[in-house]
């Protein structure tokens, strides 16, 4: 019973010891993967692309999409457009309406980040203005703040970009930590298995070494002292006074004189 649980103890064993090879293979190609360049992949037609895009919806029922077109708008106008219309107003700017920011709110900015866009706008024109009088290079009615407003706007991409680089890099390190945090809890495990593999071979020694006696097999008999060797281990006697040898006979040694009476 013990050499068959020392042999699944070690198929275990060796079945862990592959598990925790292979994650540590699959979190390393991970890592090397990261180091790549970015793939992209042409969009081409598909009927999945007809059914899950969103704007594609338009071929399918066109009076709904316009409907849901026309509420965003609505809503978006509602909450923005005051403002909208006072940054432009405080900047006189001259080709970018309240329209198009709507546009670029509903088209470019997710729903989240439209607060962000309003704010930032603001604050990028009136920063963008201070900088170009104190230059000298501003000039009322010369379109200068709608060409901070075309920055802005493409600065704001970028960083919207940027974040959903960020996401990615995130989702890749936590996939890679989570590769590593496995493999090296099979190795973990292939650690513990090791001691307890020894623990087990151990315990089946002795019963190997108690075999032979369980089998059968005469123990070595003991030497029992025998009457002449009795005889010559009394007839040796030793002087208490000078430890020399002298006979169970006599009274005084003969080496020293001591008395043996």
């Amino acid at each position: 019973m013990k050499n068959i649980l020392l042999s699944v103890a070690k198929w275990v064993s060796l079945v862990l010891a592959g598990l925790a090879l292979l994650g540590c293979v699959l979190s390393l190609f991970v890592v090397l993967k990261t180091f790549g360049p970015t793939g992209f992949d042409t969009p081409e037609f598909s009927e999945d692309i007809l059914t899950k895009d969103r704007t594609s919806r338009r071929l399918w029922d066109t009076g709904t999409i316009d409907r849901e077109a026309e509420q965003e708008k609505l809503k978006v106008t509602n909450k923005y457009g005051e403002k909208i219309l006072a940054i432009i107003k405080e900047h006189n700017l001259l080709t970018t309406k309240t329209d198009h920011v709507i546009e670029w709110l509903i088209d470019e900015v997710p729903e989240d980040r439209r607060d962000d866009f309003v704010s930032g706008w603001q604050e990028f024109l009136a920063d963008g203005v201070a900088y170009l009088k104190k230059a000298e290079k501003f000039q009322a009615n010369d379109k200068s703040t709608d060409y901070l407003t075309e920055i802005f706007r493409t600065q704001f991409r970028d960083a919207l970009n940027q974040v959903s680089v960020a996401e990615t890099l995130e989702q890749a390190k936590r996939l890679t930590a989570f590769g590593v945090a496995v493999a090296l809890a099979l190795l973990f495990s292939v650690a513990m298995i090791v001691p307890v593999l020894v623990r087990i071979e151990h315990n089946t020694r002795p019963g190997e070494l108690r075999a032979p006696a369980a089998s059968g097999a005469k123990p070595a008999s003991k030497i029992e002292p025998t009457a002449t060797t009795g005889i010559a281990a009394a007839a040796t006697v030793v002087c208490p006074q000078c430890a020399a040898t002298v006979s169970a006979d006599d009274v005084f040694c003969g080496e020293c004189g001591a008395s043996l009476r």
